[in-house]
């Protein structure tokens, strides 16, 4: 039998409900956010997995190109032919990067927290509430989002590139 199977039997057919007063639905639920919750960590482990498999690193993901100059043992730049100092390509790491991450992972917890909830709620009453809760909640959510604003404008100011002046090789 498969796990998540036999989780929802256990919880539905355990003698452990037999003398308490939670309604059938109320199990159901319980066992509906209990199941959907190891989908979603089974989800993310296999997520994992593949991460760690694979040749991609957290560390180049949350780094950004910067261009540093050339010194030599003594802290002066290197210079080229031209006299101009020799420059190379490093990847740093990045505050924000990593505090854009930190926010997604606040963010996705307490989406998934909240949505376990509404889940519950949902498969106890059959309904969803409608007293202003969700607005609320979604404005919240909203707010959050603001973090990735920078991001989002970085990308979108892509579409005006034709407008600056191109350089010629």
């Amino acid at each position: 039998m498969k796990p998540a199977l036999f989780m929802i039997y256990f919880l539905t057919s355990s003698s452990a409900f037999a003398d308490t007063n939670i309604p059938h639905t109320d199990i159901f639920a319980y066992a509906l956010v209990i199941a959907v919750a190891l989908v979603i960590i089974v989800t993310l482990a296999a997520t994992r997995r593949d991460l760690i498999a694979s040749p991609w690193s957290l560390s180049d993901a949350l780094s950004e190109e910067a261009t540093t100059n050339l010194l030599d043992k003594d802290g002066k730049p290197i210079v080229d032919a031209n006299q101009q100092p020799m420059s190379v390509t490093l990847m740093r790491a990045s505050a924000s990067r990593l505090i854009a991450l930190m926010g997604l992972i606040g963010i996705f917890s307490l989406f998934i927290g909240f949505g376990l909830v509404m889940l519950k709620d949902f498969a106890c009453t059959g309904t969803l509430p409608d007293d202003g809760t969700l607005t609320k909640l979604q404005n919240y959510f909203y707010s959050g989002l603001v973090m990735f604003a920078p991001y989002l404008i970085n990308k979108a100011s892509g579409v005006f590139d034709f407008l600056s002046p191109q350089q010629k090789p």
